[in-house]
């Protein structure tokens, strides 16, 4: 069986995931499961391209090729670590409706896991060898939204003052106006920090 996780950003990456699913669809003779944002976005892009594949949400991927015994990284799982850096996506999903932006389709409103599951994990990754931590998202800015506040220097902070070890964070992407509202924190936390690198993910904005 062959897996593909698919993105949809802009044109050109839809064009090489449907590239990529048509090669696999041609030289795999396993079965084939589309998944990602492009599949859940644009899953009739795959048939009109004359691709045998399975096009399955993240989450049901583990039940259709094994039972449920084959985990995969959604918001219920453990991250994985790749090479010296842990990917840790805090959250899924976002609050923007940007007129150009297909992925909201895919991923729906944030969803953000409990700030104690995120410290969970990325303590977990820094002991399995993690130097820095990436916090991921589709817009980490508005993580906790659906909880009723913005928080993201909450879990940035504690993953500073919590987890022992030699490591550097760096946050993902996060829209300018989700950082409105939470920019006080969020430069009080990235000043008091030195793990935090003094980065922030440029994002478009066009609701």
């Amino acid at each position: 069986m062959a897996i593909l996780n698919t993105c949809t950003v802009v044109e050109t990456t839809e064009h090489r995931m449907l590239r990529r699913a048509r090669e696999l669809d041609e030289e795999t003779p396993a079965d084939l499961v589309v998944t990602g944002c492009m599949a859940l976005a644009q899953a009739e892009s795959f048939e009109e391209a004359g691709i045998n594949a399975e096009i399955l949400h993240w989450d049901e991927v583990p039940d259709y090729i094994r039972n449920g015994e084959c985990p995969t990284t959604t918001a219920g799982t453990d991250p994985i670590v790749e090479g010296v850096v842990g990917i840790l996506p805090i959250a899924r999903g976002c609050m923007s409706d940007c007129s150009y932006c297909i992925t909201k389709q895919a991923t729906g409103k944030i969803d953000s896991p409990l700030v104690e599951e995120n410290l969970r994990k990325a303590r977990s990754l820094v002991h399995a060898g993690a130097t820095e931590l990436r916090l991921t998202g589709q817009d980490t800015s508005v993580y906790g939204w659906d909880e009723g506040n913005r928080k993201l220097h909450v879990p940035l902070r504690r993953i500073c003052e919590e987890i022992d070890g030699d490591f550097r964070v760096r946050v993902g992407m996060a829209n300018p106006k989700g950082i409105h509202g939470i920019h006080e924190e969020l430069a009080a936390v990235f000043t008091e920090y030195d793990e935090i690198y003094d980065f922030l993910h440029p994002g478009p904005v066009g609701q």
